[in-house]
């Protein structure tokens, strides 16, 4: 019997929930310590110097999620789908900006601005000379690395003579056929739920760094003095070198995207209890857990931002 995964997606942060975007369209880890950046840095600088900073602070206004008084969550985040000729294609990507409120958001946003555009625009146009599936995911790779440079200048350049920097966090998924495709930058995570949790992405954190050399027991980690410290970012490194990641999707699995404040304060136990794919059969069941798993970080006291984008595989026919 032919069989097809569907996925259904759910974006939440901070209880406020994002519609899914459709596009359609048819076609025929390094040692990098002496330039970590601590995400709780504030650097106020004037804005509008850049065009792509522009468009993104217009268009955080125009959607109500930008205000003047009102800048509460720098995370960014975006579920993208597309029907084409490999199938349905899903693309989510979440940001967890630093620099300062204002900053953090206008970074974290301008990213996610030029991944919607890539989906939008040079996406579509490597499908049309290929749909191998090994050719489509190597030259979205080195599309990706070349964003995240770009990108990382272009933010540098944004606070340049303020004596400031600004950055942000990035990881994308990449659902095409029965894969997935992960780019990390940060701290920021990408799990993936079965039968049990499993943590696709590894830290660029200076703590992460520290336990793989043996000097910090990983559980530790959560509750370590510069657990904040970030090896990587896109904004505030002299080079981006992110990480990538593939693996096989399978039937009835869920994927997380999360910034690090989503999992602080609970653990893989408790995120496993609240989003064990078998028990989520309905939307309206993903996003009734992770409101609980977002409140239960809020009431221990998480002061970090929080937001979560939680795929689910569904077996067709």
């Amino acid at each position: 019997m032919n069989r097809k995964l569907i996925w259904i997606p759910i974006i939440i942060s901070f209880i406020v929930f994002a519609t899914l975007c459709k596009t359609d369209f048819s076609v025929d880890a390094m040692d990098n310590t002496q330039n970590s950046v601590r995400k709780e840095d504030k650097c106020p600088c004037p804005r509008g110097q850049d065009p792509l900073l522009r468009e993104s602070i217009n268009d955080l206004k125009e959607k109500g999620t930008l205000t003047e008084d009102d800048i509460k969550n720098i995370d960014s985040y975006m579920i993208k789908e597309a029907q084409t000729k490999m199938g349905r294609i899903f693309f989510g990507v979440l940001c967890d900006g630093m620099g300062g409120l204002s900053n953090g958001e206008l970074a974290s946003a301008t990213v996610i601005r030029a991944m919607e555009q890539w989906f939008e625009t040079d996406f579509p146009q490597l499908l049309v000379h290929t749909t191998d599936a090994e050719e489509v995911l190597e030259k979205v790779k080195n599309d990706w690395h070349v964003i995240a440079n770009e990108l990382n200048v272009q933010l540098a350049r944004y606070v340049e003579g303020t004596g400031n920097r600004m950055g942000t966090t990035i990881v994308t998924l990449l659902l095409i056929k029965n894969q997935y495709f992960i780019m990390n930058v940060g701290d920021s995570r990408a799990y993936a739920l079965s039968n049990q949790v499993y943590q696709l992405t590894k830290d660029q954190s200076l703590v992460q760094q520290q336990i793989d050399l043996g000097l910090v027991r990983p559980e530790d980690a959560e509750r370590h003095p510069q657990r904040n410290v970030l090896l990587q970012c896109i904004g505030a490194s002299q080079e981006v070198l992110p990480d990538f990641y593939r693996g096989t999707v399978f039937p009835g699995s869920l994927f997380l995207l999360c910034s690090d404040g989503f999992r602080h304060e609970i653990s893989e136990q408790e995120l496993y209890m609240q989003l064990q794919p078998s028990v989520l059969t309905t939307e309206e069941m993903m996003k009734e857990r992770l409101v609980y798993l977002t409140e239960l970080v809020k009431s221990r006291m998480e002061m970090d931002n929080i937001s979560a984008v939680v795929m689910k595989t569904v077996q067709e026919g």
